[in-house]
């Protein structure tokens, strides 16, 4: 009859036999490795060791001689297949596991702006699809990738050239955004959010104008320069990790990050949360609808725009047109106070691009920018 149980395996994945014989009140010897290492508790109910025979012959030496030792294990191994393995709970844990995904995958795979699961797929890239909603056309990118795999792309080897190469375009880009807000909003100076900062230099022009700034970026290497090189006030995280009070901000931009996200109705609901009802919302994002741009890619790659591309520089997972956008704002609380272009880019053909889409949205309404600017305001209770 058997007394001890010897697993001697170092590659073993679960150990089904260390389970049966600890159900069978037997004493489990086993290599410290793969599942038995998770399953054992050290000289509670069993005895993990080195992979070599003599260590494994050392603890069923020791089992045979101590007897109390023996009789203790027998029953602590029992108890814990009672208490941790039993197949009632075992088949409920894996029933929950399985239902857990089930969700995240239908919460993924929904329209984020109306929830809809009804879809067609617009490009295919192995386990990714950009998908268009046939509910109301917003296109986003499914799966969605989590936050956490979406922040390794924003270290420090992305943030890198934006802090030597392009920084001086980068400023003279971001002092005109910044012109651009101030002389309509306000002559009074309040608080400021830019949610998704990088690296400051927007905030630094707020900051010398009077205004007390707040960032928020998920780049710890973007947020350690922006408080360092600048001296803001930065938190590094999700924005809804970083529990501002209700009502408290004046102005909150966010800069060409949303298209980052894979929940921005999320965000959105929490920039309506913190900002003050008279409060000016702005956002800037990619435009899916820029046909000029379009256009000049195909004349001069002479291949077609894909809209994701694993392993790219950047990785966008929502693709804005000027009516999902509204319909967004709109869903999260907001009421728009204009639309525009978003210009100000360093690049001579994209300039004569924003041009010609300017010159068409004054006199049609039509934006067909290479991105969105929107001002929103909170919606009145």
């Amino acid at each position: 009859m058997l007394d001890v149980l010897v697993q001697p395996s170092d590659i073993e994945p679960f150990g089904r036999t260390v389970i049966e014989a600890m159900a069978s009140g037997k004493p489990v010897v086993a290599t410290n490795a793969g599942g038995p290492k998770e399953i054992i508790e050290q000289n509670a109910d069993g005895i993990l060791c080195e992979h070599n025979p003599k260590a494994l012959a050392d603890a069923v030496i020791k089992l045979a001689k101590d007897k109390e030792l023996y009789k203790t294990m027998a029953v602590n191994a029992r108890k814990k297949v009672e208490n941790k393995f039993d197949i009632i709970k075992q088949t409920g844990l894996i029933e929950e596991l399985y239902n857990d995904l089930l969700k995240k995958a239908a919460s993924f795979n929904q329209c984020n702006i109306c929830g809809s699961q009804d879809k067609k797929i617009l490009e295919w890239h192995d386990e990714h699809k950009v998908v268009k909603c046939l509910g109301c056309g917003f296109v986003y990118l499914a799966p969605l990738p989590n936050q956490a795999s979406l922040a390794e792309y924003y270290q420090e080897e992305y943030f890198k050239p934006w802090i030597s190469t392009y920084q001086e375009s980068r400023l003279k880009f971001f002092i005109k955004r910044w012109e651009k807000i101030e002389k309509p909003a306000l002559a009074a100076k309040g608080k400021i959010l830019d949610v998704g900062c990088g690296p400051g230099e927007f905030l630094s022009f707020a900051k010398k104008a009077g205004w007390e700034t707040f960032g928020t970026e998920i780049s710890a290497f973007a947020a350690a320069h922006a408080t360092k090189q600048f001296g803001l006030n930065v938190f590094t995280g999700d924005l809804k990790d970083a529990n501002f009070a209700d009502n408290t901000f004046d102005i909150v931009t966010i800069w060409h990050v949303l298209e980052h996200m894979p929940d921005p109705s999320a965000t959105l609901r929490e920039i309506n949360r913190i900002i003050k009802p008279s409060g000016v919302l702005v956002i800037a994002v990619p435009n899916l609808n820029n046909y000029i741009y379009m256009l000049a890619y195909v004349m001069f790659k002479l291949k077609k725009m894909k809209l994701f591309v694993m392993g790219e520089r950047e990785i966008h997972v929502s693709f804005f047109t000027s009516k999902t956008l509204r319909n967004l704002l709109d869903k999260t609380g907001f009421s728009i106070i204009k639309e525009t272009i978003d210009t100000g880019r360093s690049f001579w053909a994209e300039r004569v691009i924003d041009f010609m889409s300017s010159i068409i949205f004054s006199l049609t309404r039509q934006n067909y920018g290479i991105a969105l600017e929107f001002h929103a305001a909170k919606n009145k209770e």
